[in-house]
Formats: C-alpha cells, sequence, structure tokens
C-alpha cells in the first residue's frame, strides 16, 4: 500500500483533526493514570487503631466530715476533747464536801484534755457534752449541776489548747434510787449523739 503525504493545504487540515484527537485521547489517559498514581502516595488512614477509654484517675476529694469518737468504756474521746471518767461516786446530803446540799449528789471524777485550738474551761466542756437523767418507766427527770458540792476537783479550772486536767463534775439527784443515765454528745453546734451509759446509785 502506497502512502503519499499530502500536497495541498486543505488535505493537511484534513489530516490533522484525526491526529489531534489521537493525541487528547492519549493526554487523557496520562492523566489519569497520574491521579491514580497520586493517590497511592495517600493512603486512606489505617481503621486497625483502637481509640483510647482509659480514663485518667481522678483525684481524690478531701473529706470534710468531723471525726467524733463513741461514749463506751467511761471514754469519749472527740475531735474537741477527751474525757476519761475515772470515779463515780454518791455523796449524801450533809456529807463530805456537800454539807450544804439538802439532797445527795453523784460525782464524776474525770481526767479532760482539750483538743481545740483555744482555752476552753471544764464547766463549760462539760455541760456542752455531757447530760445525765434518771427515768423508770413513769417519768424522766432530767439533773442540774449540783451548786452546793464543794469539791477541790470541782473547781472550774480554765485549761489550754492541749492542756490536761483532772476535774470533777457533780449532779443533784432526783430520787435515791433511780440509776443515773449520762448521755454524751459532740460537735460545737451541729450536735451529734454520741452514746450513753448508765450508773447505778449505790
Amino acid at each position: 500500500m502506497d502512502f503519499k503525504l499530502p500536497t495541498k493545504p486543505e488535505d493537511l487540515v484534513w489530516l490533522a483533526g484525526p491526529v489531534i484527537g489521537v493525541i487528547v485521547l492519549l493526554l487523557a489517559l496520562v492523566g489519569i493514570g497520574a491521579g491514580s498514581s497520586e493517590g497511592d502516595t495517600n493512603p486512606a488512614p489505617s481503621t486497625n487503631v483502637k481509640p483510647t477509654t482509659e480514663q485518667p484517675t481522678p483525684s481524690p476529694t478531701p473529706t470534710t466530715e468531723a471525726q467524733s469518737g463513741r461514749f463506751e468504756n467511761n471514754v469519749l474521746d472527740s475531735l474537741d476533747y477527751r474525757f476519761e471518767i475515772t470515779k463515780v461516786e454518791v455523796v449524801r446530803a450533809g456529807g463530805r464536801e456537800n454539807v450544804l446540799g439538802s439532797k445527795p449528789v453523784i460525782v464524776f471524777t474525770y481526767d479532760f484534755t482539750n483538743k481545740r485550738a483555744r482555752e476552753v474551761d471544764t464547766i463549760e466542756a462539760w455541760v456542752g457534752t455531757f447530760s445525765a437523767k434518771q427515768e423508770d418507766e413513769n417519768v424522766r427527770q432530767d439533773l442540774q449541776m449540783a451548786v452546793f458540792y464543794t469539791d477541790d476537783l470541782a473547781d472550774n479550772k480554765v485549761v489550754k489548747p492541749n492542756g490536761k486536767v483532772t476535774a470533777q463534775f457533780a449532779y443533784e439527784l432526783k430520787d435515791a434510787d433511780l440509776p443515773v443515765t449520762l448521755s454524751a454528745q459532740t460537735g460545737l453546734i451541729l450536735k451529734s449523739g454520741a452514746g450513753k451509759q448508765v450508773y447505778p446509785i449505790k
């Protein structure tokens, strides 16, 4: 088959059309390949990595609860005071240290420690902590301080922070036979019951 080059300008234009179409097609194919190749250089992130679910350990929250003890075995050791009752006795009216009293009294001798940051007197600390009563199935009788009991240990003492003294507190009895229930409470503003003990009258 003989192929002759066109010699006329109009023949050249007729031949150029198909050639240009082939060139455009080749460029399109090259562009698609290049785009595919570029996509391979930036692969999608791997989905095999598991997200972290572990949470940081929270810091412990400081507690503000007041630690108060219980009144048992003749001891109350609270946040503010420590009382240890070492002796309990009944003194009759007109007897030793109760000469002016018209009724018998029950006397609590105790060792006291002031755990507060300020001074406190022994009567204030005892009255703010303890209360006493005599009761039966019919009646309850609250006991009051025996103002005429005069033992030296019953004198009011001002105790410094961390100071320790031996003191006494006496209640005037309402009944000569009924036992005395001594109840304790802790806390300076919001009072909380700390237990009770029963002392027979001997």
